[in-house]
């Protein structure tokens, strides 16, 4: 609340002033004769203007909170009769809060999308609780090749554990080796890989190691680390310690089987449909927003547009890895695929 001018002015003489209360607190009792003050909602002490006054400052206010503000004066007969008026002008500052992904809880999370930072490179992402009943990112990470992964902000066990490689549109051609291509520009796009981030298995799984620091190399194990944020880790595609999750049982149990059937498709026999359930319930433009993204290949961008993908933390052999896929007339929640490939990434929080 400012003005220009504290004090009250005569309309027919501006020599004639009621001026405001000096500082300090004032009750109804010792309210200064010939002074003027305001009080907040209910407090029960008048205070002077000063000019500049901040009003209410609240962190936990909410939608539609109201305040009350009180005028007073105390007038005797000393002052002339007549209208006394003074122009205020309030301004209402929005209180903005940021919440970084890694300090992210499970309450926090809801269906409501929320925005949330990085601390990594203060890239900001949408994350919501989707009907799987876990809480999703709902845009494609976009952490930038060259990032050293630390166990302080990354889903990963210890300091300058792993480095991506530099980004490059090159490469994507050897299961042995990680790939990462990054513009760093915000991910929506599905027809352009200059919008969208894609990243090898060995890239997205911090180097595809288990907790004992070996190569996960057979079918259906996981990959204990990720390029996550920490907090978040990549999804499964079926039971990964025991069981091939393109198995009869195995596949249920994986985050992509449950996240395909939450949003229609029947998977109840076979870990692929050919049906358009997915994509018209949670492909592009819906909350959950998975994108027809497509993938790196032997350094070329194809089925942009036309197809998504994104990676698991499940190994199926030496050489391949399994991904969620989908396009406008099928999904698969155990896709088996090529180390080498460059598939976008999503995490879900642990």
């Amino acid at each position: 609340m400012s003005a220009t001018s504290t004090n009250l002015i005569n309309t027919a003489d501006n020599t004639k002033t009621i001026e405001t209360l000096s500082s300090g607190t004032y009750t109804d009792t010792t309210f200064t004769v010939n002074k003027w003050g305001y009080k907040n909602g209910l407090a029960n002490d008048y205070i002077g203007f000063s000019g500049s006054d901040t009003i209410l400052s609240n962190a936990t206010k909410t939608n539609n909170d109201t305040t009350t503000l009180r005028f007073a004066t105390k007038i005797d007969y000393t002052k002339p009769s007549g209208l006394y008026q003074l122009s205020l002008n309030f301004k209402v500052l929005p209180i903005v809060t940021q919440t970084y992904m890694q300090d992210v809880t499970s309450d926090f999370c809801t269906e409501d999308p929320k925005v949330v930072i990085d601390k990594r490179d203060e890239q900001l992402y949408t994350i919501s609780r989707l009907a799987d009943g876990q809480c999703w990112m709902t845009s494609n990470l976009n952490l930038a090749g060259g990032t050293t992964l630390n166990a302080s902000d990354s889903d990963v066990p210890t300091d300058n554990y792993y480095t991506l490689p530099a980004s490059s549109t090159t490469g994507f051609d050897d299961d042995t080796k990680a790939y990462v291509y990054n513009t760093g520009n915000e991910t929506t796009s599905q027809t352009s890989a200059a919008s969208n981030s894609y990243y090898s298995w060995l890239a997205a799984t911090a180097g595809g190691k288990d907790a004992s620091d070996t190569a996960v190399t057979s079918d259906g194990p996981d990959a204990a680390y990720s390029i996550c944020p920490k907090g978040w880790r990549l999804p499964k595609s079926g039971n990964q310690s025991d069981i091939s999750a393109t198995s009869t049982t195995g596949y249920k149990k994986g985050d992509f089987y449950k996240l395909a059937t939450a949003y229609g498709a029947n998977l109840e026999s076979s870990y692929r449909q050919d049906s358009a359930v997915f994509y018209n319930n949670a492909g592009p433009g819906t909350l959950t927003n998975f994108l027809l993204a497509g993938r790196y290949n032997s350094s070329t961008f194809e089925n942009g547009g036309t197809r998504g993908y994104y990676w698991s933390s499940s190994s199926y052999s030496s050489i391949r890895a399994y991904a969620f896929s989908f396009g406008s007339s099928d999904v698969n929640s155990a896709n088996s695929a090529h180390r080498y490939y460059g598939f976008p990434v999503r995490c879900v929080l642990k």
